[in-house]
């Protein structure tokens, strides 16, 4: 019997979710969405209404109690905010499945959490380590041997190589690119077009080529 996945969060990212999710051929997934939570139940039923999106909004997630048969899939864009809604959600016995198009490559040896999310031609070459809650979005990957945090967003076209690691909360940018052995800290950006050399500390927005830190 196939179980219910249900989308959290219904902003832009979650309608692009719900887009991977349908292009997956039924007999390659068990389970059929079912419908999203959200953060506020009116007004994202009235964007549905405006979007012409079909499934419903069932319920809010602060008000989401798991029952058997479901499943969730963490469609919220901000790295910290998902982390911190699928870690409640978990808390409160929630279990969480992924969605991967079919066009994504998964190497047979890598090692991947809950929850990924993965996009038209995305990838994870061999002995890849990635932890829960991870997006990867369209013709972005990573190559051998690199470790990604929990939470982690790669952005459309992105690129992390050879045995490079990304700790927890990483965002990447529209074709930024971390080259191979670099490492990059807890929830730092890594701007658009960007290329990481060496390292990125924690918390740090970078950009340019080599990529610098901004001051704000």
């Amino acid at each position: 019997m196939r179980e219910r996945l249900l989308i959290v969060g219904t902003g832009g990212f979650g309608r692009e979710v719900l887009w991977t999710a349908d292009d997956v051929p039924a007999e390659r997934r068990g389970w059929d969405v079912a419908g999203f939570l959200a953060d506020d139940v009116d007004a994202a039923r009235a964007e549905f209404a405006a979007k012409g999106v079909a499934p419903p909004v069932v319920g809010s997630v602060a008000d989401y109690q798991p029952r058997p048969g479901e499943l969730l899939v963490c469609a919220i864009a901000d790295s910290r905010e998902r982390l911190a809604a699928c870690e409640e959600l978990r808390g409160r016995g929630a279990r969480f499945g992924s969605v991967l198009h079919p066009t994504a490559l998964v190497h047979p040896s890598a090692v991947v959490g809950a929850g990924l999310i993965m996009r038209h031609y995305s990838g994870l070459s061999p002995n890849v380590v990635a932890g829960d809650f991870v997006t990867i979005n369209f013709l972005a990957g990573a190559a051998h041997d690199c470790i990604v945090g929990d939470g982690c967003t790669f952005g459309p076209h992105s690129d992390v190589m050879g045995a490079a690691e990304l700790g927890r909360g990483v965002l990447l940018g529209s074709h930024a690119a971390v080259l191979p052995g670099a490492r990059v800290g807890d929830f730092a950006t890594v701007g658009a077009g960007s290329v990481v050399v060496r390292r990125v500390a924690a918390g740090a927005t970078v950009f340019g080529v080599p990529a610098r830190r901004l001051d704000f």
